[in-house]
């Protein structure tokens, strides 16, 4: 009998996937922790004098209107003066900071990737598409760089600002703060309905995308062939297609997206209403100054904006993690050749190249190339001659480093070169090797 698998347990299993991809997309910026720091500290400056503004129009109607002090009015005006003069300063060494941590990171990031690549080595490239490989660069790598640049800093700088102007909320008046509360529920009616719709289309248009990039570079690479056959009409016929399905993805992403705003938009509109209402009769009753309430109106809209824009860049943010998840399965699977416990590391090789009884396939039903032997001699030119598909390729690729190391019967000098380290098989001789003999076939 098949086991049962728990649901609750299925979805905690992806809750800490997601997870583990989420911090291995934050730990590229362990070594910028500092302007990480300025960054969200210029972030909170700005944010102190959005809550700043509020309490100044209060000041004003409750004691600069009826008492008609134009002079206390002009003083200030002028005390704000420093104010907007931060935000702006704040403002631009947010930007500033914000770019250059979104490029180390992503530098950062690349560089593994690349460096995973090379640890990959022939066999990964001869079962994935090149078009496919380089859209993770256009696409993938893109959305962390998005997460860098905009929504970690932006989600803590707004869930910073949301905490505080939540307590000077409930500080204000408890009552109207508790009719907030039903108002941010009713969102919930149908905003998980949209918020599913559009999850479901961002994962289509994450694949129509990587499969149109694929798509893209088969084209460039085929375009002589595609001439010489005059098939460029049915080429662009093919491209436009896939292009049709990507946008179209996109554009239904976009429609639920667009209903998730409003939806929630109407929600915080209704809310202001009740709070009209039922304000009205707070100010009556005298609990409240007309200030103090026009204050209160204020941080509402700017916990509402807050709790908005958190909700709304986190829903962008987990589509961005379905990317980032693709990029963490990438570094994280498993080469088919690994380098050896006890690597041979020489200064210099020198010496043959021996094949004895080698077969080697890209599947295990399958061999290219099948008990092949082989001795060169430094120095020696040979040429490969056979029939289309017969193996030529496969047998110089079985040469490079990532590949002939897989093999058991292939040797330089008198070592294995599974034994060898990954250094020494990229070593000048393997190059030498391959100018004096694929050149001289040409």
């Amino acid at each position: 009998m098949q086991a049962q698998i728990n649901p609750y347990m299925k979805e905690q299993t992806i809750h800490i996937q997601k997870f583990k991809v989420y911090m291995w997309v934050v730990s590229f910026l362990r070594n910028y922790k500092l302007l990480f720091a300025l960054l969200l500290l210029s972030g909170g400056l700005v944010s102190s004098v959005v809550l700043i503004i509020p309490k100044f129009i209060q000041h004003v109607i409750d004691v600069i209107v009826p008492s008609r002090d134009t002079n206390q009015l002009l003083l200030l005006i002028g005390g704000l003066v420093p104010f907007i003069i931060i935000v702006l300063i704040a403002t631009a060494a947010q930007n500033m900071l914000r770019r250059n941590i979104q490029e180390k990171a992503s530098r950062d990031l690349q560089l593994d990737i690349f460096q995973y690549f090379r640890k990959l080595g022939f066999p990964f490239f001869e079962k994935n598409a090149v078009g496919e490989t380089l859209s993770m660069f256009q696409t993938e790598v893109q959305a962390v760089q998005r997460i860098y640049r905009q929504y970690l800093p932006y989600l803590i700088q707004k869930v910073t600002l949301l905490a505080i102007s939540s307590v000077i909320l409930v500080s204000m008046n408890l009552k109207l703060s508790l009719l907030i509360i039903p108002c941010f529920l009713s969102y919930y009616l149908v905003g998980p309905f949209f918020e599913k719709r559009q999850n479901r289309y961002a994962k289509e248009g994450i694949r129509h995308q990587t499969i149109f990039n694929r798509r893209i570079y088969d084209s460039l690479s085929a375009l002589l062939e595609l001439r010489v056959h005059r098939a460029e009409a049915w080429d662009l016929g093919r491209l436009t297609a896939k292009h049709d399905e990507s946008r179209q993805a996109w554009l239904t992403e976009l429609l639920y997206a667009l209903l998730r705003g409003t939806a929630r938009r109407f929600t915080i509109n209704f809310g202001a209403l009740f709070l009209f209402l039922y304000g009205a009769s707070v100010v009556k009753a005298g609990e409240m100054s007309v200030g103090e309430f026009v204050a209160f109106l204020f941080y509402y809209f700017i916990v509402m904006a807050d709790l908005t824009h958190v909700i709304t860049a986190a829903t962008e943010q987990r589509m961005l993690m379905i990317q980032a998840e693709k990029l963490y399965r990438f570094v994280h699977q498993t080469p088919d050749v690994t380098e050896s416990m006890n690597p041979v590391l020489l200064s210099t090789i020198r010496g043959e190249l021996k094949f004895q009884d080698v077969s080697f396939g890209y599947s295990g039903d399958r061999s290219i190339v099948r008990e092949i032997s082989l001795h060169i001699h430094a120095g020696e030119r040979i040429a490969l001659v056979g029939t289309s598909g017969g193996g030529k390729t496969t047998l110089l690729k079985l040469m490079d480093a990532s590949m002939i190391r897989s093999v058991e019967q292939s040797k330089w000098t008198e070592f294995p070169f599974r034994h060898f380290h990954s250094s020494n098989c990229a070593a000048p001789s393997v190059m030498y090797f391959r100018k004096r003999t694929c050149s001289d076939l040409v």
